[in-house]
């Protein structure tokens, strides 16, 4: 950042830049809310080039950017694991129950 002509202050800490009542105004003179809704909305339709087969891939993109956008998806780290599947049960509640549950044990129990 400092080679781009922030303070070192700003470069220490890009928070105080982004948080900033300037960069919010940039951002919504720029980018407002209305142009990336009808973005993402023609996002979301996506479809494969000379087809009308839904481009699952970009819709994905899309859909996780507005996510995170939103504050809805945040990224985890695995503490627990170190990368290794986890045997065991998942528990999932629903409103009403699942007909013919799906059940995968394909990790329980391997040697």
């Amino acid at each position: 950042m400092v080679k781009a002509g922030y303070s070192i202050e700003y470069a220490d800490n890009p928070k105080k830049l982004t948080k900033s009542k300037t960069w919010i105004e940039l951002l919504e003179q720029y980018l407002p809310d209305e142009k990336l809704a009808r973005v993402t909305d023609e996002g979301l339709e996506a479809t494969i080039p000379n087809s009308d087969s839904p481009d699952f891939n970009a819709r994905h993109k899309y859909l996780e950017t507005s996510l995170k956008v939103k504050g809805k998806l945040i990224n985890s780290t695995d503490i627990t694991s170190n990368g290794q599947p986890i045997g065991g049960f998942v528990v999932v509640r629903t409103a009403k129950p699942i007909e013919n549950p799906v059940i995968d044990e394909s990790n329980n129990n391997k040697e």
